[in-house]
């Protein structure tokens, strides 16, 4: 269709008679990928046009819905590179915080399609937190993203690489960034060891308000019958840190119950005290009573 690329020819260029308007730079960079598959040699010779660089409005419109509306592309990387660099182009915008996590998620895609290491000198993810450093919310948004994206069946080398990049921010430590583990938690792609592991070195970062969005008790439950040790080290430490939780449902409490109970019967003194030990701080703090035990065994 080579009337659309002659048509747009006529507008993109300077001076153009109808130059291009905010609105249709955005429309622009949200169909980048198709105008790409439609004529690329095309799109390849007008891209510094369509991405103007020298009129920051109009870059952002179209690399702002380019994020939002396409695959990352190496193709585009010097852009990437660019966002990067300049990032203040997004302040004030209502939507700063979305686009920046788009970017962020196009830079950890790239190091998933192996166009860079983790942390190399030409990693762009690490370039990331580096532009972004003391603002660990927008670290957090970004992980809960690949948390979430994992919840759907990756490719073992998605998932191989993932586990680097989630054993790097666990190195790191932030607990704001941490807090949204729910993705990864209830990645049944991940193997649970990993899973239960993560989320206990998690919950062993010294205490601040951030780590309070971090229960998932359903997918403890869940995951208590094929690591029962690492569940209750879990739950010992929940009761811990939390006693004075109450918004969980009476059914999610009775199966606690039940867990724990079973628990405090294994051989295994390790899982028979963290048991004992997360049963008694739950029943101290009022979050378990005797309506979530059952008729015949209420304490």
């Amino acid at each position: 269709m080579p009337e659309v690329t002659d048509i747009l020819s006529k507008r993109i260029i300077e001076p153009a008679k109808i130059p291009l308007t905010e609105p249709e730079y955005a429309i622009l960079g949200q169909n980048f990928r198709r105008l790409f598959d439609l004529n690329p040699e095309w799109t390849s010779q007008h891209r510094k046009l369509i991405f103007p660089r020298d009129n920051k409005s109009n870059w952002k419109c179209s690399f702002g819905n380019y994020l939002c509306y396409n695959p990352p592309m190496e193709f585009l990387l010097d852009e990437y590179d660019y966002a990067l660099e300049n990032l203040q182009i997004f302040n004030h915008d209502n939507d700063q915080n979305e686009n920046i996590t788009n970017l962020g998620m196009g830079v950890f895609y790239l190091y998933l399609q192996e166009v860079y290491d983790l942390t190399s000198e030409n990693s762009l993810l690490n370039k990331f937190y580096t532009k972004t450093y003391g603002h660990p919310k927008l670290w957090g948004f970004l992980f809960f993203e690949v948390g979430r994206s994992l919840i759907f069946s990756p490719s073992k080398k998605y998932k191989d690489r993932a586990v680097d990049f989630l054993n790097w921010r666990l190195e790191v430590g932030q607990s704001q960034e941490l807090h949204n583990f729910y993705g990864w938690l209830e990645s049944k792609y991940l193997e649970p060891s990993l899973r239960l592991n993560s989320y206990l070195k998690i919950l062993n970062l010294p205490w601040n308000e951030h780590l309070d969005n971090l229960i998932d008790m359903r997918t403890l439950i869940i995951l208590h019958e094929k690591e029962e040790l690492l569940v209750v080290k879990c739950l010992a430490k929940i009761a811990e840190l939390f006693p004075h939780l109450h918004y969980f449902s009476t059914s999610e409490l009775r199966k606690l119950v039940s867990i724990l109970q079973a628990s405090q019967k294994s051989n295994n003194s390790e899982i028979k005290e963290s048991a004992k030990l997360a049963m008694e701080n739950f029943r101290k703090s009022g979050m378990i009573n005797h309506k979530h035990f059952p008729q015949n065994e209420i304490p």
